[in-house]
């Protein structure tokens, strides 16, 4: 028998799953209609931002919790959830004020994202307490209450899914018959959210009764996959770390990506690895040859994930901290603390064939699951606030003397970095000891006075400073149009006084009939960028890209600005048919 079989839910739990569902529904259509409607629901990030995330929580968490048994206690767990998210939502909420131009969504997503993984996590602690009455740590009852309300979640997006596609074909058979009845009635919010509400209700009520079914999904069809290919995994990350080790350190910095992709591949590892693993209560998997392979990525998965550190600490010493930067840093201290556990695991069960493969990995794994929400919750607490964390950390830098004025990145604190950004701009402003000129104040004031980083069109870097970064042939002057309008409309053009970019503006002749253009080339190391520019009506407009038929490179860049190029005529000529023209494209 499926060690939760006895917890599936009574058919008076299942109607209580519906009923819930259909509720949740339609307190997501109320929200959606203030927000047409501009209500009081959202008139504040704090109502709104509360709504939404115990309104896709609580109820969500119910519908996998209750089962018939124990229900007081399972409505003390929604009670509770909805206390604590509650105040987590409220203080979250309060880093953003659209009123200020501090747009919600940048600042709120990673809130979102951590009281999500808070429920995933903590949901099976809870199921496991109301299964034995009283809090519980048994792995495998952990493992299987943390898979089935996975599969339970998606086969109920599926069969939402498969029900809207059947309403699809329904009300497109009938605009057949120019019937557009059912057309308008299924697009319309108040027959979506109620019908939605209902079928995920359906479907989740229906998942969760057939615990042995996910069950047989999970072991004999979803896991037999990631059993096949972690192998292969292990093989790629020791591969990894072998070129690592022959072509230097410096190789891998050089790409600018190294954080990212080293955190992917720690997260794939122990996704992996634990997939392979499952409840700890299945023996070994592997013949020696392929355990010792995976054994041997195990214990590298510290490496990777020391590695992502050392290239995130490269970051903050280059550009000091930043909220992306804050969360990496959790996520790779998070995998490093795995990685450590893992090895640690290897190494006690790798040379004793009579004792289970990885078994130490249990009570770690139930470990770092309680540590991730507890430092979730603080976060979300404020304890500590990523936002003045940051804002402190660049202020620093800029009275210290690291950087200048010019060299921070003045938008992301304002725009990304909430309240607290928004008050440190004000406070560089008003600091007389930082020494801004003229343009600085008012491009500080402009920052603070626009509502997005897209309206503002103001820069660090004055008129002549951004020209000034930028070749011009002996023999050109360009149009101070021109110039006006690539320092306002195009966005390229404000990187040139990045470090290790190059940006030159050139007369070229491309046309037949001997009319010239202008060319703007940036080279970066890991980009470039060749636009023409003309006057059309009177006005500076950008006509196109110079097309890449081989590979651009420093060297192509500098024989255009020498003039040492050659031109060479279209070997297709276009087809024109009355206004229309027809190109051939090989």
């Amino acid at each position: 028998m499926n060690t939760i079989q006895c917890q599936q839910p009574t058919q008076q739990a299942q109607r209580w799953i519906v009923l819930i569902a259909v509720s949740q529904s339609i307190l997501l259509l109320f929200a959606h209609s203030a927000i047409d409607a501009g209500g009081w629901l959202s008139a504040t990030p704090f109502r709104l931002t509360t709504w939404y995330s115990l309104t896709l929580t609580v109820p969500t968490a119910l519908m996998l919790l209750i089962t018939g048994q124990r229900v007081a206690l399972s409505a003390l767990f929604a009670v509770g959830m909805l206390l604590f998210l509650g105040l987590q939502t409220g203080l979250a909420a309060n880093n953003c004020d659209p009123d200020l131009g501090i747009s919600c969504p940048p600042v709120l997503f990673p809130f979102w994202l951590s009281i999500g993984l808070i429920c995933i996590l903590a949901l099976p602690f809870l199921q496991a307490w109301q299964h034995h009455g009283r809090p519980s740590g048994r792995y495998p009852l952990l493992f299987e209450y943390s898979w089935h309300n996975a599969l339970s979640l998606l086969l109920a997006a599926a069969f939402l899914g498969l029900f809207w596609l059947l309403l699809a074909l329904w009300a497109g058979l009938f605009s057949l018959l120019s019937i557009d009845f059912f057309t308008e009635l299924f697009s319309e919010e108040i027959f979506f959210y109620p019908v939605s509400g209902l079928v995920v209700g359906i479907g989740i009520a229906i998942a969760r009764t057939r615990t042995e079914l996910l069950a047989n999904i999970r072991e004999n069809s979803l896991f037999w996959i990631f059993r096949t290919l972690t192998p292969l995994l292990s093989a790629i990350s020791l591969l990894f770390l072998a070129a690592i080790a022959l072509s230097g350190i410096d190789t891998l910095w050089a790409t600018g990506t190294a954080g990212d992709l080293l955190a992917w591949l720690a997260i794939t590892l122990v996704v992996f690895i634990n997939a392979v693993f499952l409840n700890g209560e299945t023996g070994n998997p592997y013949p020696r040859p392929i355990r010792w392979l995976v054994n041997s990525a195990i214990c590298g998965l510290p490496i990777i994930a020391a590695l992502g550190l050392w290239a995130l600490n490269l970051r903050v010493m280059q550009y000091g901290w930043s909220v992306t930067r804050l969360w990496a840093l959790m996520v790779m201290l998070t995998l490093f603390l795995y990685g450590l556990g893992y090895a640690l695991a290897v190494i006690r069960s790798g040379g004793n064939t009579g004792r289970p493969w990885l078994s130490t990995i249990k009570p770690h794994n139930t470990m770092m699951a309680l540590v991730i929400i507890s430092a979730l919750c603080l976060i979300n607490l404020g304890l500590p606030n990523f936002y003045q964390t940051v804002a402190n950390s660049q202020l620093k830098r800029l009275n210290n003397s690291e950087v200048t004025w010019q060299e921070l990145d003045f938008k992301n604190l304002r725009f990304e970095t909430g309240k607290q950004g928004y008050q440190a701009v004000k406070n560089v402003l008003a600091n007389p000891s930082v020494a801004l000129s003229e343009h600085g104040q008012q491009y500080l004031q402009e920052l603070l006075a626009s509502n997005s980083s897209w309206e503002t069109k103001a820069t660090p870097h004055s008129r002549e400073e951004l020209i000034s970064a930028v070749t011009f042939r002996d023999d050109e002057s360009a149009p101070d149009e021109l110039l006006d309008y690539l320092i306002e409309q195009y966005y390229g053009f404000n990187r040139c006084q990045d470090d290790g970019t190059r940006c030159a503006l050139v007369q070229v002749t491309l046309r037949r009939n001997g009319e010239p253009s202008w060319l703007f080339m940036l080279h970066a190391e890991h980009e470039e960028d060749w636009r023409l520019f003309e006057t059309r009506d009177g006005k500076w407009q950008h006509i196109g890209q110079l097309g890449n038929y081989g590979t651009r490179s420093l060297s192509a860049y500098q024989s255009i600005v020498d003039k040492t190029y050659d031109t060479a005529a279209p070997v297709w000529r276009d087809l024109k048919i009355g206004d229309q023209q027809f190109g051939v494209k090989e």
